[in-house]
């Protein structure tokens, strides 16, 4: 198989796995997009990595068009031919909470697939849980994910059950890290044991407000610097609109022998294409 058409084909599934309920997932449900400066109308994003090698892979290539509140209300993927993805979101008016999520898929290996999932919210508009049917036969359940929130509304405790109600994947829990905008995800298997934990941002577009030693970042909030380990760090490179919202992101891992030389290698980078509202 031609490697950029693995990649595509990995990136689609792992693209698809994760609109299976997860705890990530649900915190960013109702977050905005990557857009600090104005209110964008559409943005076309272009993926590219290296994998080790000198050219480099498209990984994806999507646009999203935004509501006036930054949300995204639809995403779709830009390749027609061989992979297709198209997301569709109905957000409330009043509470701007997204209510519904049509999703359509189609590969030439795992062929066309329609979705619709449904959210739930208690009273205060917290995200406890979500519906996951099958449109393209009659309304089928496949799953259902309970989730269980702080006073915050963050979730800390997720459980995975299957069209016949039965707990079908390890339950994640998490624990926030609200001073350093963090939390610790962890991932249990079906049987309560501790598989892996993970900590990841809770709110990327708010985390240069943070003081965290392991990063630095540039005077429009997006991130320049990442320690990796004693040895290694991320550096970032960007360029900018107008409006200061990036167009073009490079992403470089340096790593520093024994000896105290420095290894700079380009590992990724993405390019944007931004329409904004018109005032």
């Amino acid at each position: 198989m031609d490697k950029s058409i693995f990649i595509i084909l990995l990136y689609f599934i792992l693209q698809v796995n994760t609109i299976a309920q997860n705890i990530p997932l649900s915190i960013t449900l109702n977050q905005k997009a990557d857009i600090r400066y104005s209110k964008a109308k559409k943005i076309e994003v272009h993926e590219h990595a290296y994998f080790g090698g000198s050219k480099p892979v498209a990984v994806t290539e999507y646009i999203q068009f935004l509501n006036k509140n930054n949300l995204v209300i639809s995403e779709e993927s830009l390749e027609k031919t061989k992979f297709f993805y198209n997301h569709k979101y109905t957000i409330d008016s009043l509470t701007g909470l997204k209510l519904f999520h049509a999703s359509e898929r189609w590969d030439p290996f795992l062929g066309h697939n329609l979705s619709l999932y449904v959210y739930h919210y208690d009273q205060h508009g917290f995200h406890i849980g979500v519906t996951h049917y099958s449109p393209d036969t009659l309304g089928r359940k496949i799953s259902k994910t309970i989730l269980k929130v702080n006073e915050r509304g963050h979730p800390i405790d997720l459980a995975f059950f299957d069209s016949k109600d039965s707990l079908s994947k390890g339950p994640n829990s998490a624990r926030y890290l609200y001073n350093q905008n963090q939390y610790i995800l962890t991932h249990l298997s079906v049987d309560g044991k501790k598989v892996e934990k993970d900590t990841l941002v809770l709110n990327p577009l708010e985390d240069y407000k943070f003081k965290n030693p392991n990063k630095k970042f540039n005077q429009q909030g997006d991130l320049l610097w990442e320690s990796i380990s004693r040895n290694s760090y991320k550096l970032y490179e960007y360029k900018y609109d107008q409006q200061n919202n990036w167009l073009e992101k490079k992403e470089y891992i340096v790593t520093i022998d024994k000896n105290g030389k420095k290894k700079k290698k380009s590992e990724r980078f993405y390019t944007r294409k931004i329409e904004y509202w018109k005032e």
